[in-house]
Parts: C-alpha cells; structure tokens; sequence
C-alpha cells in the first residue's frame, strides 16, 4: 500500500530521530556508567591509602623493637574500611574483614578492578603494599647532625632518620644500632643533642612470629643471634634449626617479612612471597542500581520523546500539507468545458502559495488555450465548410442536367480554385500545427539573410517577382543571422505574399534588410490601403481578416499573419505592423547575428531609410 505524504515524512521524521535518540541514549549510559565505575576506583585508592597508613601506625607502635614482646594480631587491627585484607604475597592470609572474610581472592598488585566478590554485589578492590615512608638517609643529614651520631655512637651501624618540624625548629629522629641496644637521638638541625634513648634488643622472636626457611618450612629452637640495619629496618638474624636437623639461618624485619643473604652473608633483598599487601574494597552495589534506575529512567524518556517528536511531525506535517489536499480537491472539480475555476492562494507568501499561484497561471494558459483551440477549430470548419458547399454546389450544378463542354472546363476552374484555397488552407493549419509542437527542439544556425530573400523571389512568378524591389544596406560584413532558415523564409514569404496582394496590381512592394548593433532587420512595405490602427493588434489572430470579403476575393484565408507572429516569437523577436509615411503597410522585425543579441521588439521601419553605416 503507497504511502501519503504525510505517513512518509512522519516515518522518516521517527526514523531519523530514532537514530539520534538510540546513540544519544546509549552514549549518555555509557558515559553515566564511566563516571560510576571512576567513582569507585577513586574511592577504592582514598580508602587504601589511609587504611594503610593508619595500619603502620598501628604496627609501629606494636613491632617497633618488639620482635620478644606480645605480637599484635592483624585481626586487632582497627582498620578504616569496611572491607580488607592483610596478606603475604604468597597467598596467606593475615587478618581480613568484610566480604574477605568469605575466602575471596583478589590479585594482588593488580591495577584497581571491578569484581564480583559476593553474589550479584559489585566491589572496586584496590591494593597497595605495606611499606613504610622511606626514611632519610645518611647523605640526607646535615653534617652537623651527622658529627653528633658519629661522637655519641662512634662503632654503631646507621639505621634510619626522619624529620620533624615544630613551630620554627626542625628536629631529626635517629636511629643507631649498637652491638646489643638500639640508640634513638634527637638532634636539632644545628646539631644539639636533645634526647638519647637507649633499648635492648630481644634475643628470642615474639610467640606469633615464624621464621620461613627458603623451602617454606619453619625452623625449630630458633633465636636471634645478630641485628643488621638495611634500607632503614631493622633486620633480626634468626638461626634454628631446620627439619632435617640441619641449623640455617633466615633474617625478617618486625612484619614478619623475610630478606635474602648474599654470597658474603651480606643481605640483598626483600623476599617478594613474604612482601605484606592490603587490600580493600569500596561497596558499588547501591551505585550500579542507581545507575540501572537512571539508565531505565533514560530509556523510558527516550522512548517518550520519540513518541512525542513522531506525534508532533505528524501533526505538522498533516497541518503544514492540508492545503496540498485542498489544492488536489479544488484541481479534480477543474475540467472542460468549465476552466474558469482557480486554487485558492494563501496569504502567506510560503511555497505551497506559490505553487497555487503557478498552477493558477498554468490554468489561465490552458484555458486561452482551450479558448483559441475552441475559436480556431470552429473557424477552420466554417473556412472550410464554404468551399465545400460551393464545390458541392458547382457538383449538383454540372449534374443536374447534361452541359457543354465550355460549362465543364469553366465549372472544374471554379473548382480548381476552391481546391487551391483549401490546398492553402491545410498547410498553413499544418504549419501552425508543427511549430505549435516543436518550438523547444528547433536548432538555430548561421544563415545569410540576404541569400534566402533573392532564392525566394526567384521561386515567385516572374510577374510578381518583377514587382519586388530587395534593398541591401551597406555593410562590410554579410547579412549573416541565426535562425532556424526554413521557418525564416516562411516567414518571409507570408509578408511578400500579403504585401502584393493587398498592394495595387503592377505596384511595387519594397524589401530592405539592414545590419546594425549586432542583429539585421528586415522590413517589409506595401502600397496597400493600410492597417487601421485600431486593427493592428488584431490582425496576428488566427482566421481574423481585415476586409473578409476582400481576402476571400484574394484567396486569403487569416492565417498568414498568425504564422509570421509564431516563427518570429520562436527567434525571441517580435513583428511591428506601421502605417508608412508615403502610405501602406510596413511590417518589420530583427534576427540576431552570431555575435550579436536579438531585440525582443522590432523597430519600426520608415521609407525611404537612410543607408546604415558601415559595420
């Protein structure tokens, strides 16, 4: 089923909205759902890196040198996040809180994720691991400090320093390990010595504490048997006794963290399966649902707002096309014989007004049109219903009765004449028919003016071509036109023709034909009677005669003037008739040249002309 106009554009209205609501929607989910989900990760690293801070806190004030007294247990641990997890690298667990409480694993050191740790709920897990501030180191110290550690500990092994600022003053903190004591100095900037501490270090590892050997098993009967500083921890050396009975040794700071030995028994590094690691994680579950919400809320308006962006095309469409039904209702009712009916036209001057007023202006051309087809056809009938009868007439004449043979040669002369009038007759209607037809597709080329008249006056009988009298003006250039040549000479030949039979018998008729400001003009004059003035716009109508029963005598038939009005409008000219001063009728119009333009209206043409001025 074919579509209105109205359905087509409101279809394609929905279609094209549909395409930017869709995207749009989804663009503004998907950017909703990235703003949720970088929420969660900012708030998953804040919460980690507080919790870890304020866990060290907790551990340094518990394992500071404690490695001998009570252990703290991470279970203890006041921790600010809803959800952590305290565990060594390896996998084992030290305290956990929340959903890690339910064994959830989690990738350690991985970038913050969103994980599905319980359920349908949605967690981002951050990690980081449990390092403490990175203490100033020895080349960091003003070397006044450093002169006061070196005369109060001269054999003591630098542990670590931090800087503290009070009001105007800058303090360091120092640690110093001594044989069997850890030194704690408090030195101004300047150098003074303001505080000493002395603590003895433990000989035994606290009860939670266990030493991992490198094949992950625990030493037995194990005991601190030296201290080392490295990278500011405190290390304990720990010697026991292996599984197999062998003793080994492993070195562990207060964490619990295992370092590695060197060929030289030197420590290296940290081993990285016992490296501490927290994690915690930011509940998004209530986030995501509000985002489910807004996302329904979304899709609900977008499709509200189709609906209503398709309803509100329909209406206006339907509103802005109505006059186009009326135009199409008020166009079906128009039709022969009844034309004078017409569109109504807006006041708005808009598009559909103006195709109103154009199909308006189309109908008044249909309906002259229709006017001159109706006028020219009664005409031609009754042009040639005269003829016939007159033939019948003579036909009856000559039948009724047997008749001599001058009667018949004078009958069928009459007859002749009546068939050559109607010969005339039906070739000017035929040529009026084919320029009516074909005015769009005619080619127009280059044609010498003053060539085609001398080839037509020398088609003429030679006592009316005797009567004739071609004028060329003075030009340096030929008479060179463009036209279409035939139609021309037509032309031509119907003014020549209507010039000598309206003139006196044995009286001249004068053809000029002058080139100037780039078109040729040709005139045409007779010694007739003239053209009343008041029959001058009349005479280019078909069938229309000045004196009817005068053109009858001379065979005209009204149609010699329509022909010429016809081919001169198709070269854009126009034929001008004027009374000549000497008396008669000049008729006169112009061609283009090839270089030149054509004038829409003929100049009137005046006898004798003065000879135009060389080109």
């Amino acid at each position: 089923m074919a579509l209105s106009i109205t359905q087509k554009l409101t279809v394609t209205v929905a279609l094209l909205s549909l395409l930017v609501l869709g995207p749009a929607g989804t663009a503004f989910y998907l950017l909703m759902e990235r703003g949720v989900e970088g929420k969660g990760i900012e708030q998953a690293n804040s919460t980690v890196a507080a919790a870890a801070a304020a866990l060290l806190r907790q551990l340094d004030e518990d394992l500071l040198v404690e490695f001998g007294g009570g252990h703290a247990q991470f279970e203890q641990l006041r921790v600010p996040a809803h959800h952590w997890l305290v565990s060594r690298a390896n996998g084992q667990v030290q305290g956990a809180e929340g959903v890690f409480t339910q064994g959830s694993q989690v990738a350690l050191g991985a970038m913050t994720q969103l994980v599905r740790l319980s359920g349908s709920a949605l967690f981002a897990v951050a990690s980081t691991p449990l390092v403490s501030d990175a203490p100033l180191r020895w080349g960091d110290l003003p070397a006044a400090v450093q002169r006061t550690i070196t005369s109060q500990s001269p054999n003591g092994a630098f542990v670590g320093a931090r800087q503290e600022i009070l009001g105007d003053r800058v303090l360091f903190d120092i640690k110093v390990l001594t044989s069997d004591q850890l030194l704690s100095l408090e030195v101004a900037a300047a150098g003074a010595l303001l505080e000493t501490e002395q603590r003895a270090l433990p000989k035994r590892l606290s009860r939670g504490m266990e030493a991992n050997l490198w094949s992950e098993q625990v030493m037995r009967a194990r005991g601190i048997i030296d201290w080392r500083a490295y990278d500011g921890e405190l290390i304990a050396i720990v010697e026991g006794e292996a599984p197999d009975g062998q003793t080994v040794r492993a070195a562990v700071n207060r964490f619990g963290e295992r370092y590695q030995f060197g060929v030289d028994g030197r420590i290296e590094g940290m081993v990285d399966a016992s490296r501490l690691w927290l994690a915690v994680a930011y509940d998004m579950t209530d986030d995501f649902a509000d985002l489910r919400l807004l996302g329904r809320v979304t899709a609900v308006g977008s499709v509200l707002i189709w609906l209503l962006i398709t309803l509100v095309a329909w209406r206006v469409t339907k509103r802005a096309l109505k006059p186009v039904d009326e135009i199409v209702r008020q166009t079906a009712r128009i039709g022969t014989p009844d034309l004078s009916e017409r569109l109504p036209v807006g006041r708005a001057n808009d598009e559909l007004s103006r195709v109103a007023q154009t199909v308006n202006r189309m109908l008044d051309r249909i309906q002259e049109g229709y006017r001159r087809e109706q006028q020219f056809t009664g005409d031609a009938s009754h042009e040639m219903r005269s003829p016939l009868a007159k033939m019948l007439g003579e036909i009856d004449w000559v039948l009724s009765r047997p008749r001599s043979v001058q009667e018949y040669e004078e009958t069928l002369r009459r007859l002749q004449g009546y068939a050559q009038g109607m010969q005339h007759l039906i070739e000017s209607l035929l040529i009026l028919a084919r320029l009516d037809g074909k005015l769009q597709s005619l080619e127009m080329h280059p044609f010498d003016v003053g060539d085609l008249a001398m080839e037509l006056i020398a088609t003429l009988p030679q006592d009316r071509a005797q009567r004739i009298h071609l004028e060329l003006g003075r030009s340096r250039e030929p008479m060179e036109a463009v036209g279409h040549r035939h139609l021309v000479g037509v032309l031509l030949r119907n003014l020549i023709d209507n010039a000598l039979q309206y003139s006196p018998p044995e009286s001249p008729v004068d053809l000029r034909i002058t080139r100037s400001d780039g078109h040729i003009r040709i005139g045409v004059r007779d010694t007739g009677p003239g053209i009343p003035s008041e029959q001058v716009a009349l005479a280019f109508n078909r069938f229309h005669r000045l004196e009817k029963s005068r053109s009858r005598q001379t065979g005209g038939v009204g149609l010699g003037l329509s022909i010429v009005k016809v081919i001169a409008e198709v070269h854009r000219s126009e034929i001008s008739l004027s009374a000549a001063k000497a008396g008669g009728t000049v008729a006169a119009f112009t061609l283009p040249t090839a270089n030149g333009d054509a004038q829409r209206h003929a100049l009137d043409v005046d006898w004798p002309l003065p000879d135009d001025p060389p080109n």
